[in-house]
């Protein structure tokens, strides 16, 4: 038929006005069910960022709800894309990137220092995988249908989120962590949420002019510099004060961990979901937290290493690129605008990250994503060298030559090795959607497997089914170090006489060791595995284990504590003496008894004045009570015979 093409977002390579003969390709599947494929592919993508914005923590199985949903209306998209006869995807070297960056993500839980916490972070990462395909294979078509759910979805997410923190707040105990999580959610929503709210309008215009793409491009910047002037106002306060001190004392000390991380694991980081863990273990002491001002690049270096982050970058910078240096070849101007708008968040993404690590939010990386994808399909799908280039030779040229190699000629068009196959071939279907299966699986398989292991309410820890179904867990996703835990603590409740642990102590060590093996950075697994040595009078491995704990959790009391009673009982009182002082100078200052106890191990090693500093000390410092008293009063009778001055 012909007609007058004033769409861009359908036809954006024809200009305003031009006339061209067009035909409507054979259709898969009808009307209505295109209209439905798409209603449940925004349905999935929105839902999942509202599932993702209140979800409790890594651990809850609300995330396998979210692989559901973008999995399903990706498998959705896909068989609509097949079915309908569209031309073949074209593939461009950046989403080679792309899959390249998310398979790097799925690899770096080999190299993770605790793989499960890795596996989940990939796993929900891959929801950002999904929601870019999203934006190649539709959104892009409906760019203000996505441009008002993305508004109202961001504007619903955000109430949600504050409503959410307050309950955290005030609930009784406090979730802090949770409601620290959904107020980085939420900054991170006010961000875009502004710049959609501002963006919609201009994305009604039919004929956009350059004046319009100006004044467009200064209200965003003018904007944005009103909210850095009030998010960094702590550069124009006085540099003397207290609290600047204070918190540039606090930033340099979140550097240094952070450098003694990045040097531990500088090439593949030290894993998806592992920074706040490794931070408290590699911090100089658990005062310093960490600050709000710690940035997305920071982050991933840690997580990443140097590889994940110049991935990013790449993606970021080398795309940008791209298209300034064929902006000319956009003859549309709604096309442009478009671009433009996806171009303009992806710069206030790149800005942003090196302000707030709030853009790695589940949800925030998963609108992030989308837009990556649907920017991808503007630029690449919509590129006029492909267009035309039966006509144009030279085009045709420098396609082949800047899009890269591997494409194939097929009756007078290039397409790629990955898009030979007609879209009508079900052959070319079923590989896609075993794909999007085995990609749920992956997604899935630590959820379900964690909550198939847990106790039944009317179950008890030593019942013979639990049991069975942990030891049926291990076996098959034996990567969880809770479920390994969770076995040893069952074969500790089925020990009813204390000469039965003898009979289980080789069953119940396993699992401790496996637990500790594939997550070293839990205090709890050591403690249990010490006492378990200990019950069976084996005090060299539990001395070791203890060891083996303070080193990987240098920053936990117990661990010291218990060390030190350890090297106490084997008569090493110079370490014991180094860990008090550890425990009450790094740890816990507010541990002022440990005084006492310092006191005491000094006069075992006939240190008088040191011991004699310490007992005055803890006179001072100690609560009076029946106890503290006693042992106060007998470290001065043993001191005063040796010349003590008391």
């Amino acid at each position: 038929m012909k007609g007058t093409l004033f769409l861009a977002f359908e036809m954006p390579q024809i200009a305003y006005g031009q006339t061209v003969e067009t035909k409507t390709p054979p259709l898969g599947v009808s009307g209505m069910g295109q209209i439905v494929a798409e209603i449940l592919a925004f349905f999935g993508l929105f839902a999942s960022v509202l599932i993702l914005t209140l979800l409790p923590s890594l651990q809850s199985n609300w995330a396998v709800i979210t692989f559901a949903l973008m999995n399903g209306g990706l498998m959705v998209l896909v068989a609509r894309y097949f079915f309908e006869g569209r031309q073949p995807l074209f593939w461009s070297s950046f989403d080679s990137a792309v899959v390249f960056f998310f398979l790097f993500l799925v690899a770096n839980v080999y190299y993770s220092e605790i793989p499960a916490a890795s596996w989940r972070m990939a796993a929900l990462y891959l929801n950002g995988f999904a929601g870019y395909f999203y934006g190649r294979l539709l959104l892009f078509r409906r760019l203000r249908a996505f441009a008002v759910c993305m508004a109202i979805s961001i504007v619903v997410a955000g109430i949600m989120a504050m409503v959410f923190e307050q309950k955290c707040r005030t609930s009784v105990p406090p979730n802090l962590v949770q409601a620290e999580n959904l107020r980085a959610i939420l900054s991170a929503m006010r961000l875009l949420g502004c710049f959609w709210l501002v963006t919609l309008p201009f994305l009604f215009i039919r004929r956009p002019s350059n004046v319009l793409f100006l004044f467009y491009v200064a209200l965003l910047v003018g904007l944005y510099a009103v909210f850095l002037t009030g998010q960094l106002g702590w550069l124009f306060q006085s540099a003397n004060t207290s609290a600047v001190i204070e918190s540039r004392h606090e930033r340099m000390l979140t550097i240094e961990a952070v450098g003694r991380i990045i040097r531990s694991y500088p090439i593949v980081g030290s894993g998806l979901g592992t920074f706040p863990t490794l931070f408290n273990c590699f911090r100089e002491t658990p005062a310093s937290g960490i600050p709000n001002a710690f940035n997305v690049y920071l982050y991933l270096l840690v997580e990443t290493g140097f590889i994940g982050l110049l991935f990013v970058l790449y993606l970021f910078g080398r795309f940008l690129l791209y298209i300034f240096r064929r902006w000319a070849l956009f003859p549309n101007p709604r096309l442009r605008f478009a671009v433009v708008v996806f171009v303009c968040q992806l710069l206030l993404i790149f800005v942003e990250c090196f302000r707030t690590p709030a853009l790695l939010a589940l949800p925030i990386w998963l609108l992030i994503w989308t837009g990556y994808g649907i920017l991808m399909s503007l630029v690449m799908v919509r590129d006029t060298m492909r267009v035309f280039e039966g006509t144009n030779p030279s085009a045709q040229a420098a396609r082949e030559q800047n899009l890269g190699t591997g494409s194939l000629r097929s009756e007078g068009r290039v397409s790629t090795a990955l898009a030979v196959v007609s879209p009508r071939n079900l052959a070319s279907f079923v590989p896609a959607t075993v794909l999007i299966v085995v990609l749920t699986l992956v997604q899935c398989t630590p959820y379900l497997v964690s909550s198939y292991a847990r106790k039944r309410p009317n179950e008890g820890y030593d019942s013979i089914a639990y049991g069975q179904r942990l030891e049926l867990a291990n076996r098959i996703f034996p990567f969880l170090p809770e479920c390994w835990a969770r076995l040893a603590a069952h074969y500790q409740q089925r020990v009813t006489d204390p000469l039965k642990i003898y009979t289980y102590a080789k069953i119940i060590e396993n699992a401790y060791v496996r637990a500790v093996k594939l997550n070293p950075y839990e205090p709890r697994y050591y403690e249990q595995l010490a006492f378990l040595y200990i019950d069976t009078n084996n005090s060299p491995m539990a001395l070791d284990i203890l060891r083996t704990g303070v080193r990987a959790n240098p920053n936990n009391f117990v661990l010291r504590l218990l060390l030190v009673r350890e090297l106490e009982r084997v008569g090493s009182l110079a370490l014991a003496t180094f860990h008090v002082k550890q425990a009450l100078f790094r740890i816990a200052p507010d541990q002022v008894e440990l005084y006492l106890r310092l006191a005491e191990l000094y006069e075992k090693q006939g240190m008088v004045d040191k011991a004699a500093r310490y007992c005055q000390y803890a006179a001072q410092a100690v609560q009076d009570n029946a106890d503290t008293a006693g042992r106060i009063r007998r470290l001065r009778e043993r001191l005063k015979p040796l010349g003590a001055s008391l």
